[in-house]
Parts: structure tokens; sequence; C-alpha cells
């Protein structure tokens, strides 16, 4: 008999997923991009994929992307970052993030690799100590692929986002999930990688988690030189400012309950304070722009559409609480229905009526009452 002890290294493919893998190749086989029902077919799995990821995540379908595996993952979240100077890892990551933060290194970029103790796990006064202005990038491993040491994925997130909110930080969390609870939005982190094969999948399959952002107001200076009207140059620090993403949310709600009517819509709730919008109508859609000091956001409405008739009593001009909202039905219709039901209701009345009396006239026969005589 033989025993297999490897299963951080790769996995053996589960049946279940062998049998969707070959149904997708022989039977729904189109492309997910296209319009036709075989291509619609094909689509349904990456969504349920997607859908299926973000709950175990606690993220939205929307932030998960399909890779090759883990080193596409790593290799798109590191080098789509690397926009500025200073990145910081461990002297511990794997080696497909090791060998593309060497090649980094070769295009002129400054990577600081922090020291870790003897059981493998960041020291936190290692990262405070390199964490500067130009830092645009901190990249961490969840859980060791050689001695299992769990890094403190939380602390490193929270102490990143308190010294400086825009530096993007990326975990490589292909040996943590499926074994740790991970939740993306509380640790503050930006990035999460993840390969298949590590969880039963096949190989040649992976995702990155992509946090959505909004965009954040930022301040910035340049240098620049103008010539005036006689000729002589000025040099002068010049400020402007710029839209940078930073972070998001979303927000989309199902239905609104109105006067005991519920209705499906889309919708993104509004600002209550210092409401600033510029509308723009867009076919049966309003695009919202609110722009507070230091964000802006973008908001999304479908205006609902009710057809009906609301029967109530008027009271300082106010529809009153009580009212009874008569939905697709206009004024003649809900009068012709309150008849109707005026009717059924006599009826009921003078039923109820007939058989109390006359359970009244058995009970005083039954009882033989002397004072009838």
């Amino acid at each position: 008999m033989e025993a297999y002890f490897d299963n951080s290294a790769t996995t053996i493919v589960t049946d279940s997923v062998k049998d969707i893998v070959v149904k997708t190749m022989t039977e729904d086989f189109g492309n997910p991009s296209a319009m036709h029902m075989v291509g619609v077919k094909a689509e349904k799995y990456i969504k349920e994929a997607q859908e299926n990821i973000a709950k175990i995540l606690k993220v939205d379908p929307k932030e998960i992307f399909f890779t090759s595996g883990g080193t596409e993952s790593n290799n798109m979240a590191i080098i789509g970052t690397a926009i500025g100077n200073k990145i910081i890892t461990t002297s511990v990551e794997h080696s497909s993030v090791l060998a593309t933060m060497k090649y980094l290194e070769e295009q002129g970029f400054e990577v600081i690799y922090l020291p870790v103790d003897r059981y493998g796990v960041v020291q936190m006064e290692a990262l405070e100590k390199e964490m500067t202005e130009d830092t645009i990038l901190v990249s961490t491993m969840y859980v060791n692929n050689e001695v299992g040491a769990i890094e403190p994925v939380g602390e490193i997130g929270q102490y990143i986002k308190k010294v400086n909110p825009s530096v993007v930080y990326h975990v490589d969390a292909i040996q943590a999930f499926g074994k740790l609870e991970i939740k993306p939005r509380r640790d503050n982190i930006d990035l999460l990688t993840v390969s298949g094969h590590k969880i039963h999948g096949p190989k040649g399959s992976g995702f990155i988690y992509i946090e959505k952002h909004k965009e954040h107001y930022t301040r910035h200076t340049r240098t620049v030189t103008r010539t005036d009207s006689n000729g002589k140059k000025h040099t002068e620090t010049e400020v402007y400012y710029s839209w940078d993403h930073v972070w998001s949310d979303s927000r989309q709600v199902d239905n609104i309950t109105f006067m005991g009517e519920t209705f499906q819509y889309d919708a993104i709730d509004l600002p209550v304070e210092r409401l600033n919008l510029d509308s723009i109508s867009v076919g049966n859609r309003m695009n919202y722009i609110y722009e507070g000091h230091d964000d802006r956001y973008y908001y999304n409405v479908t205006p609902l559409k009710i057809t009906g008739t609301i029967f109530t009593s008027l009271r300082d001009n106010t529809i009153n609480n009580t009212s009874e909202l008569y939905r697709d039905m206009n004024p003649q219709e809900v009068i012709s229905h309150m008849e109707s039901n005026e009717t059924v209701y006599t009826v009921v009345f003078w039923i109820i009526w007939i058989l109390l009396s006359g359970g009244l006239v058995v009970a005083f026969l039954y009882f033989d009452n002397k004072w009838l005589d």
C-alpha cells in the first residue's frame, strides 16, 4: 500500500472536479464571452466559481479573476503594482515571488527582504523600520510552503494601512486557502493569490483577488519652470491634486417596500449629509457623483416606476400610514374592487348575525327559561 504525504506540494484532483473539467471540455466547451447558448452555459461555470470563492472570502464576485496558477497570480499582483520605487517582501517567500522581485531589482526597483525569526515568522519591528514614503507594495505569504509558519497578515495589513493607506498589500495565500479562515477586508489585503492544484483542483488553474478601489483626492507637488514677459525663467513648486484609487465599497439592495408592497430594483444608498450631486439621465437610470472633502463616490440608481392607486384619507396633505396601495389598478377598478369586497363583507355579516341569533333561540329553549312564561 502506498501513502501520499505531500499535499502541500500538490493534491489529487477530486472526482467531482474531474467530471466538471471533462464536461466543460466535451459538452459545455463554448467561449464564455459568446452570446450563443453554448457560450452562456460555459459562462455559468465561471460565474458560479466566482460566487463560491467570494462567499468563502466574504468579498464581491467581481473581485475574483481566474489565472493559470499561483505563479501567474503572483506575477500579476507584483509586477502589476510596481509603479514606483520601493517594495518590501520577506526572505522566505516562494520562488515565484522571489524570482519576480529579482527581476524588478534588475529594472531599478529597490526591494527590501525582511528577515524572519527562527520559527519563520516576520518580525513587525523589521517592517516598521523599512516602511517609508517611497514604499508602494508589501508582499508576504500567509503560510510558508516549507516549514508551515503562519505570518501575522492581519497585524501587517493593519500597520500598513495605518502608516500609508495607499500602499498595496499582497498576500500569497496558496498554502493557506482552504485551511485557514481568510478575510481580505478584515486583514486589509488588497491582492490575494491562490493556486488550484493545492486544493484538489487541476494544474494550470488559480485565481487572484483584486480589491475594487474608490477614488481618493490626493495632494501632489511638482517643479515647473516658466518664462516671464522679459524672457527671464523662474522655477517654482506647483501644487496639484489628483483622484487616486485607494479603496472601494459596493452596496446594492434587491427590493424596496412601499406601503406594504415589495418592489425589486437596483440602487445604491446615497449619503444623507453634505450631498452635492450632479445627475445625468441615462435611459431609465440616473448616475450620481458625490464629491466629499477627500473622497468621490459614484452612485447608480434605477428609478422605481409604479402604476397603481392609493386609497387614503388625507390629513395635513399627507398620506396616512394605514393607506392601502392597489398595484396595477386605476381608480375605477379600485372602486369596483372595494364595492365587491363590501358586498362580500355584508353577506358574511348577515350570515354571522343569523347564526348567532339562531344559537341564542336554541339556547333559551334548551334551558327552558321560566322568565319567558
